[in-house]
C-alpha cells in the first residue's frame, strides 16, 4: 500500500499567515508538498529553490556591503524576513 508523503510541518500557521511569519517563512525553499500542506498554492512565485542557492544568492548580497555596518544592517534586515 503506498502511502503519501506528507511533510513535516509544525507551525499551526497556514497560507498567508505562514509567508507574514518570518521564524517559518522560507521564501522560494518550500518543497512541493510543503508548499500544498500550507495552503501557498497562488500566493507567491510558482518557484521551488534548493536551499543551497538561496543561501549562496544572500551571501553574495552580504558579499557585496562595504563596511561591517552595511553588512550588519543587511543581516538584521535578513534575520526579519
Amino acid at each position: 500500500m503506498a502511502s503519501q508523503m506528507i511533510p513535516d510541518v509544525t507551525s499551526k500557521l497556514r497560507g498567508i499567515g505562514t509567508l507574514h511569519d518570518s521564524t517559518v517563512n522560507k521564501s522560494t525553499t518550500y518543497t512541493e508538498s510543503e508548499h500544498h500542506a500550507l495552503g501557498l498554492a497562488g500566493l507567491g512565485p510558482n518557484v521551488t529553490e534548493p536551499a543551497g542557492v538561496h543561501l549562496r544568492q544572500s551571501l553574495e548580497q552580504l558579499g557585496h556591503r562595504a563596511t561591517d555596518l552595511d553588512r550588519y544592517i543587511y543581516l538584521v534586515g535578513y534575520a526579519r524576513q
